[in-house]
């Protein structure tokens, strides 16, 4: 289960922000809208979540 927090230029949580979750390879994991990953073969991939303009991301390993 991935989970993100969107924050102001100060530093503070912004409430009420939708992210949109990605996995670069579906054929290794899948994510859902909620950020919960399930695995479907072993390799790398890239999960990332974007709000509005602002995206991060986390390299996952399936082993």
């Amino acid at each position: 289960q991935f989970a993100a927090t969107a924050r102001a230029a100060n530093g503070s949580p912004v409430t009420d922000v939708s992210f949109v979750w990605l996995s670069s390879d579906r054929s290794v994991v899948t994510i859902d809208s909620e950020g919960l990953a399930l695995a479907l073969g072993e390799g790398t991939v890239t999960v990332s979540a974007t709000a509005r303009d602002v995206s991060g991301e986390a390299t996952l390993v399936v082993d």
